[in-house]
């Protein structure tokens, strides 16, 4: 694995980096970033993405290998940058907008062009706080005990404030049901970022959503319904991407 690091003679202490920092590897010591080494990388790269003046560095990577150039066409640079945000605003999206994304992401690709898509929208930070405790609970009894020492801590990686849920679920009778809402729920990710609202997949929410009878009562999500994915989404609160970091290239076999 390659590990992360700082370059000092560029830091500028402003803890951007440290934020954006997910498992925190990231921490600001004597005015500067520096590498917490008890800490996993996962190297999601959102510290380079975020850095402002480029000082994170990369073992085996030049400057000018880690640092990408933002690509010209649109479409790509859509997917190049976009990037899981975890910490939100606390004001909720316009409601007409969200449905505008839903919608248009309907024209993604179905197997047999059934659409069966269902989608549960929880809206209200009040509403999204109502989950994390339930989603402990959950974890505790499934072999997640970070969730409750994380919510101990004051952390919240449930749903990393989000003043707003999308639940993807469909009929399990469906041709191909978890591909279906996959494939629109990515396409309404790269639609929200469009109209500026930041996203984050919320793996913990979707487990604990989908293995919860009361949970899914709560939701109102049918017992004959496979929960495909959670998209935290609202306004970023402070996080801003500036930079399109290196990503490990495609595994292709060519025949």
């Amino acid at each position: 694995m390659k590990r992360v690091g700082v370059d000092l003679t560029r830091c500028v202490g402003c803890g951007v980096c440290v934020r954006a920092c997910p498992l925190g590897v990231l921490e600001l010591s004597e005015g500067h970033a520096a590498v917490n080494a008890r800490r996993h990388c996962m190297e999601c790269m959102h510290c380079a993405a975020a850095c402002p003046v480029r000082a994170i560095t990369w073992e085996g990577l030049s400057p000018e290998a880690l640092y990408v150039p933002t690509p010209e066409d649109p479409v790509v640079r859509a997917v190049m940058t976009r990037r899981s945000t975890r910490h939100f605003r606390p004001d909720c999206p316009d409601r007409a907008l969200l449905a505008r994304v839903l919608d248009a992401a309907e024209y993604a690709p179905s197997s047999k062009n059934e659409h069966k898509n269902r989608w549960t929208v929880v809206l209200g930070k009040d509403k999204t706080d109502a989950l994390i405790d339930p989603v402990v609970a959950w974890g505790e009894a499934n072999g997640r005990p970070e969730l409750k020492r994380q919510r101990e801590r004051g952390l919240n990686m449930i749903t990393c404030g989000a003043p707003c849920l999308i639940i993807g679920h469909i009929p399990m009778t469906a041709n191909n049901p978890e591909g279906d809402v996959v494939i629109a729920m990515t396409t309404a990710e790269l639609l929200l970022n469009r109209a500026g609202l930041s996203t984050c997949w919320g793996g913990y929410l979707k487990r604990a959503i989908a293995g919860t009878p009361a949970l899914r009562r709560q939701l109102g999500i049918p017992d004959g319904d496979l929960v495909a994915g959670v998209l935290m989404t609202g306004w970023a609160d402070g996080e801003r991407y500036v930079n399109v970091p290196w990503h490990r290239p495609a595994d292709i076999s060519w025949r």
